[in-house]
Parts: structure tokens; C-alpha cells; sequence
């Protein structure tokens, strides 16, 4: 591995303040060393992520994308990178409905 914890920061916003099915919208800065490829959301344990919500090919370090992610149920999601390297990167059960940071193990 050899690598350890990396961040990466979500800014993230629910439109409305709602907390059922809805679209999540949040700026993804790339805080790591590596480059980021592709990125996913799920509802909590469910496993069943989205496609690629990436915008763009590759968000090198220190770019930001916006991301608009599918119906989530509630403000929680489940959150996946792949790095160019093709490792994967995690967060669970984060809260997109309150804004700030969120920190991504590579």
C-alpha cells in the first residue's frame, strides 16, 4: 500500500433542505497527490453505485468539479474514488446535507 490518508474535500449542499429523494450537488476538490478518475455515491451499505459522476476525464491535484449526484434517500451516502492508479478511495455514511469536508483513505 504504502500510501496513507489522503482528503479530499466535498463541499456539499442539498437544494431545499430535503431530506428524501433527492439530487445531491456538491464541489469535489481534489486534495491528494493523485489523480482522480471516477467518482460514485450510494445510499448507505446499499453497494449500488452510481455511474461515474465525474465530469471531467481526470480531476488532477488541487482541481475542483462540481457533482450533481443521483436520488439519494435521506442525507446520507456512501462515497467512492478511483485514483488513475486504479486503487479505490472510501467514505461511509457521510451527511451530504451539511456542508464541509470529508476525507477520503486511498
Amino acid at each position: 500500500m504504502g500510501r496513507f490518508v489522503t482528503a479530499v474535500t466535498l463541499m456539499v449542499c442539498f437544494g431545499g433542505g430535503q431530506a428524501l429523494a433527492a439530487e445531491a450537488h456538491f464541489l469535489l476538490v481534489n486534495d491528494t497527490g493523485w489523480e482522480i478518475t471516477h467518482v460514485y455515491v450510494s445510499t448507505p451499505g446499499n453497494g449500488a453505485w452510481s455511474y461515474d459522476l465525474l465530469p471531467v476525464s481526470r480531476l488532477k491535484p488541487g482541481e475542483a468539479a462540481h457533482i450533481t449526484a443521483p436520488d439519494l434517500q435521506g442525507c446520507r451516502a456512501d462515497l467512492r474514488v478511483r485514483y488513475a492508479d486504479e486503487h479505490l478511495g472510501y467514505r461511509s455514511d457521510v451527511d451530504v446535507c451539511k456542508p464541509g469536508a470529508v476525507g477520503m483513505a486511498k
